[in-house]
């Protein structure tokens, strides 16, 4: 085993605050779809615990356009938390199910890694997508993703409890 690290200790903490957020992102998309469904809480939980990301986007979508049919204002808040959501995990997901990190350099870590993901498409068969990537590429894709989340569960509050705005206060925290 090596002692020359695979990602620095900041690549590390940026991965975490990203996968923090998006784990953040996902509930607040299912909560929302849960809401939309008027499930009891345990209910809606059986009901959208194992349906993957990108379908509780088009439930969130489908129920949005059933609900306001006759709001448009508030269906194309709905459709817009929706394409910030999908934006900010398509983001994510370019990161998180690259095919790896790794040093970049001969002569061992230089403070930068890659990722690369294989992709395949009827378009254009076989490509390998691969992009040095930093702590703050990261970080502001972790950002994006907060910030996805602070909408999604803005969006939620609204509809079950009332006008209220959430920020992301400096430190990250989010506030009413």
């Amino acid at each position: 085993m090596s002692d020359v690290p695979i990602l620095s200790d900041e690549h590390l903490r940026e991965l975490g605050r990203l996968t923090a957020a998006f784990s953040s992102l996902e509930y607040g998309v299912a909560s929302t779809v849960m809401y939309f469904m008027k499930a009891e809480h345990s209910v809606g939980h059986i009901m959208v615990a194992r349906v993957p990301f990108a379908r509780l986007l088009d439930l969130l979508t489908a129920l949005g356009r059933l609900r306001f049919q006759d709001d448009a204002e508030q269906l194309e808040r709905c459709l817009s938390v929706v394409k910030a959501a999908d934006d900010a995990a398509s983001r994510r997901n370019a990161i998180v199910h690259s095919a790896g990190f790794f040093n970049v350099g001969p002569r061992g870590f230089t403070g930068r890694a890659a990722r690369v993901k294989a992709t395949i498409r009827r378009k254009h068969g076989l490509k390998y997508d691969m992009e040095e990537i930093d702590p703050e590429d990261l970080a502001e894709v972790a950002d994006l993703v907060e910030r996805a989340a602070g909408s999604v569960y803005e969006f939620w509050v609204n509809l079950s409890m009332g006008p209220v705005e959430f920020r992301i206060d400096e430190t990250g925290v989010p506030s009413s």
